[in-house]
């Protein structure tokens, strides 16, 4: 019978020959004071936009009042209780957070002042740019404007911008070194606001020679100056596993050229 259930009982005495006439019925409520909660097992991870955390476990309660999440900086340290969630819920996004954070949670179920024990604790590390090193991870483009280089597309600095020497159907594309799993990018574009709008498309390849488009923005219309592109996860539920990632403008605003402050990927170098 479930928690704070309500039902009604009678009773009769017998042996083997007869029995006594059945009692009155009296009802019943079976309430949680004093009663042991499951533990959630099974915490794993998902897969994150940029800041944030995913989280999942197993709910083996049937009479929780929800759940308590908490987190800590280090797998043996002091954790703090960041949400409490609804019963029968069994995931959580943790938010805000900063590139390539670690971060330990454990979560417990609760019913009124009852707490079950602890899940094992779960490590996690929020997503990264992955085309930013300490000078900026090896680029090319196919053409670049004097005073404007290719280096200034990953320098991880917004005061300084790449422009490619032409407008439509030019390209700037970032080596990772080994292939990644990415999540998705971030463009910077140099012009904003009423009517700049650019076009272009997200190209992934393995061997900087074959490429596949993942995301297409040729019929964007957005005039925001920072741009995120999510790249889609596989059927398998894993993200691309890719090396080289290639930004490709097909249209610029008016009068202008193909022309970035930051071009950032973000994603991880494994599996969570």
């Amino acid at each position: 019978v479930k928690a704070n259930t309500q039902f009604s009982v009678c009773v009769r005495v017998c042996d083997n020959n007869a029995g006594t006439p059945y009692s009155k019925f009296s009802t019943i409520t079976k309430v949680t004071t004093g009663t042991a909660l499951a533990r959630p097992t099974d915490l794993s991870s998902g897969w994150g936009l940029r800041g944030q955390n995913i989280i999942y476990w197993t709910d083996n309660s049937v009479s929780e009042g929800g759940y308590y999440v908490e987190r800590s900086a280090t797998k043996t340290g002091s954790y703090s209780q960041i949400a409490s969630l609804k019963a029968n819920i069994s995931t959580y996004t943790d938010k805000g957070l900063g590139d390539g954070q670690i971060c330990w949670y454990r979560v417990r179920a609760y019913s009124g002042s009852v707490n079950s024990a602890y899940s094992d604790p779960l490590g996690d590390t929020t997503v990264k740019n992955l085309a930013y090193g300490p000078s900026g991870k090896p680029a090319k483009a196919s053409s670049t404007l004097s005073g404007y280089p290719v280096t200034n597309g990953d320098d991880n600095n917004t005061g300084t911008r790449w422009s490619a020497n032409g407008t439509g159907n030019q390209w700037w594309r970032v080596d990772l070194g080994d292939s990644k799993y990415l999540i998705s990018t971030e463009v910077m574009w140099e012009k904003s606001g009423s009517g700049n709008v650019y076009k272009y498309k997200i190209d992934l390849s393995d061997d900087d020679q074959n490429w596949s488009t993942v995301v297409d923005s040729t019929d964007n219309i957005g005039t925001a100056q920072t741009q995120v592109q999510i790249i889609p996860i596989s059927h398998y539920g894993r993200p691309s596993f890719n090396r080289y990632v290639r930004l490709y403008v097909t249209g610029v605003p008016s009068g202008a050229k193909a022309s970035f402050f930051e071009f950032r990927v973000f994603g991880k170098s494994v599996l969570p």
